[in-house]
């Protein structure tokens, strides 16, 4: 068999091939595994991508191998999770739908306007509340600055939109007034989706609730006016009893300041007589509330007593009372007028009784006194009688002091006014009255004193009511000090007083003064502090000073004295009459014509008369006094002067007759005479008619000197013993 020996490059060629193509196909199955690998990791990070979006972590190679991973239909997996984002897409567009109509309907249906501007202060965005309040017929609103649209004006670095934009912070405005509304303003900064800040301003009407403050403020305003600037006094207290507030006129009348009462000891203001009933009363608040009518006296801090009366209740909180209200008026001034009044109408009582004694005993009393001065002319100085006479005529001057003293009670003590000094009248009768006492009497005045319009009698009576008083408080002696002084009143240093000019006199002792207890009641007549006093003589100065409108007052400390207070009214730059010399009878000459129905009276008057002088014609009562003066009158030889008594029981008076005799002869003199003036007639006489007027009792120099004033004397009267 023949051989070829061309076949081994023929081998060789196809060997070589065979490696070549071997080569080839691992080069391709690289290829193949780094396309395997690049497509697996491309795979991989597709399916991350879709886990990430779908909500899931992305996977590690632990939980998923390569051939797994190809074996899941990567393509079927993305379509399919394709889907699902679409649906999920689809799902969350119509939540944003949803919300975003929501969040309009929210951001319309707010009652307040709504605005978002960006960072240029243009608008953005608004509400319907927004355009419905600011600009109702603007059409375009949107990126127009917010100033051109609201404030009509340029903006301005001050305003707290660009304020809060600025400082990247929420600011308030409030009220901000438009129009005619007040609205609050917050503006408040945020970010936008484009990193852009952007301002939300919300504009709240407040109106009502401003005008509901407005209305609340003065309330309270109110409230507080009338609360401060009641004149009652107005506390609130607590469960421990201690203040928790009170007004102004509270602390003025107790002289507290406000920020005292909070330390304030409840205690120190009330009077320890009250304290027990103002604690009951106000545990019984605090128990069972309502209302209790309250009297209470308080201590100022000066100690001065203030009484108080009113209504206390409770202020309740879920039931129960945790503080009290008490308002109470000052009646201090008026429970003193109180007890004023009704020492006036005791005195008023006793005068009933009174002005009828006196009447009846100064009649007396002028038969008595007439009777001595005619023995008193009839005898001699040196004669054994004349002591007598003098002693008696001494025990009528001091009964007809007593007379005075019960007239002072009676409507008949109307003073009869004449101008005096009150210095001349004070020592008239200071050393007189201390005559025989251990006691002596000093007068201060530092300056001219202004005269007085008074009746001297009954002023120098009070003098000696006082003096006397003081000097029997001193029963080892002392000093009594007397102080005259002009001063003048006002509505509030006046008190009870007019205002006005007055004089006050001052009388002081040194002695045992006067408890507390009895100081309101020594004014009352019959109340004496001491053993056998009468009690009359300052009843009997009180009732004086109140007919002249003037005042008398008191004030003591037990064991240090006391000291009474006068003020008489002033009258500055009226003349004081110098005092008359001492009166010598003179014989009188005319025609006088007396009437009076005490047949005592006419008979020792009568024989003054004859005594003096004068001749004289007697009635007992008005009709038989108007027939005599009619008669002398018709016969030529009419009266020179009529000496008329002023009360004629049962018949007419010396006021009837007066005006009788007035419309005979307008030029009629006549003199009113009463031992009871009634009314203001002793007192104003000449206002009806009257020419002088002759208290009783009266002596015959007093009918001497009163006749030689009114009628031309013819000489003067001598004694018998001179004749």
């Amino acid at each position: 068999m023949p051989t070829n020996t061309d076949n081994t490059p023929n081998r060789e060629d196809a060997t070589e091939l065979l490696r070549r193509r071997i080569a080839q196909l691992e080069q391709e199955n690289a290829n193949l595994r780094r396309s395997e690998r690049a497509a697996v990791e491309y795979i991989r990070h597709k399916v991350d991508q879709m886990l990430q979006v779908l909500g899931t972590i992305p996977l590690r190679p632990e939980e998923l191998d390569d051939n797994t991973l190809l074996q899941l239909d990567p393509i079927g997996i993305i379509s399919d999770s394709f889907a699902q984002i679409l649906e999920h897409l689809r799902m969350t567009n119509l939540n944003l739908t949803a919300a975003r109509d929501e969040i309009k309907a929210i951001f319309d249906s707010v009652g307040g306007g709504i605005m978002v501007l960006d960072q240029d202060m243009r608008v953005v965005a608004y509400n319907h509340r927004m355009k419905e309040i600011f600009f109702p017929a603007e059409a375009l609103i949107l990126g127009r600055p917010c100033g051109e649209i609201l404030c009509r004006r340029e903006d301005n670095e001050e305003c707290i939109l660009r304020q809060a934009l600025i400082h990247g912070k929420t600011l308030r405005r409030s009220p901000w007034e438009f129009r005619d509304s007040s609205y609050e303003v917050v503006a408040t900064p945020v970010a936008g989706q484009d990193d852009q800040e952007r301002l939300v301003v919300l504009y709240l009407d407040i109106s009502e609730r401003r005008r509901m403050e407005i209305a609340l403020r003065e309330s309270e305003e109110r409230y507080r006016d009338l609360f401060e600037n009641a004149t009652d006094l107005i506390q609130s207290v607590g469960p421990d009893g201690r203040l928790i507030f009170v007004n102004r006129a509270w602390c003025d009348t107790l002289g507290y300041d406000e920020g005292e009462i909070a330390a304030l000891d409840p205690a120190a203001i009330i009077h320890p007589d009250w304290r027990e009933s103002y604690h009951r009363c106000l545990q019984e608040l605090f128990q069972s509330g309502g209302q209790h009518a309250m009297e209470l006296v308080l201590l100022a801090r000066n100690g001065r007593e203030i009484t108080v009366e009113g209504v206390a209740g409770c202020r309740m909180r879920d039931g129960k009372a945790v503080a009290t209200r008490c308002i109470f008026r000052n009646v201090t001034e008026q429970r003193r007028l109180q007890q004023e009044l009704l020492q006036r109408q005791k005195l008023e009582s006793v005068g009933v009784l009174a002005g009828g004694i006196a009447h009846d005993f100064n009649n007396l009393l002028t038969a008595v006194t007439g009777n001595l001065s005619l023995l008193r002319s009839m005898g001699h100085p040196g004669d054994a009688f004349d002591p007598l006479v003098r002693e008696m005529e001494d025990a009528a001057r001091r009964a007809q002091s007593l007379t005075r003293q019960l007239l002072t009670f009676a409507k008949g003590g109307t003073p009869v006014k004449k101008v005096h000094s009150p210095l001349a009248l004070v020592q008239q009768v200071a050393n007189f009255t201390v005559r025989g006492s251990r006691s002596r009497i000093e007068v201060l005045c530092d300056e001219p004193i202004w005269p007085v319009e008074v009746d001297g009698d009954q002023i120098c009576q009070v003098m000696q009511n006082l003096v006397l008083n003081a000097s029997q408080a001193m029963p080892a002696g002392g000093v009594i000090t007397l102080t005259l002084a002009n001063c003048v009143l006002t509505q509030q240093t006046g008190r009870t007083l007019a205002p006005g000019n007055y004089v006050r006199i001052t009388v002081q002792d040194t002695g045992c003064g006067i408890a507390p207890e009895y100081l309101d009641r020594i004014f009352d007549p019959y109340f004496s502090t001491r053993a056998g006093g009468s009690g009359l003589g300052l009843a009997v100065c009180y009732t004086i000073i109140k007919k002249h409108k003037g005042g008398l007052t008191a004030a003591s400390t037990p064991g240090s004295g006391s000291t009474f207070t006068v003020y008489l009214p002033a009258v500055p730059g009226r003349e004081t009459p110098q005092a008359p010399a001492g009166h010598t009878p003179s014989r009188g000459r005319g025609k006088v014509l007396l009437m009076d129905d005490e047949p005592a009276i006419l008979k020792v008057t009568r024989q003054m008369l004859l005594h003096l002088g004068y001749t004289v014609e007697t009635a007992r009562h008005g009709d038989e006094a108007l027939q005599c003066f009619l008669n002398a009158w018709q016969a030529g030889s009419p009266h020179d002067i009529c000496i008329l008594d002023l009360t004629i029981p049962g018949g007419l008076g010396g006021l009837e007759v007066m005006e009788r005799l007035r419309t005979l002869a307008p030029q009629v003199k006549a003199i009113v005479s009463s031992g009871y003036a009634e009314g203001q007639i002793m007192a104003e006489y000449r206002q009806y008619g009257f020419t002088a007027v002759l208290p009783k009792p009266y002596t015959m120099d007093t009918l001497s000197e009163l006749l030689g004033s009114l009628l031309e004397p013819e000489a003067p009267l001598r004694e018998k013993n001179d004749e």
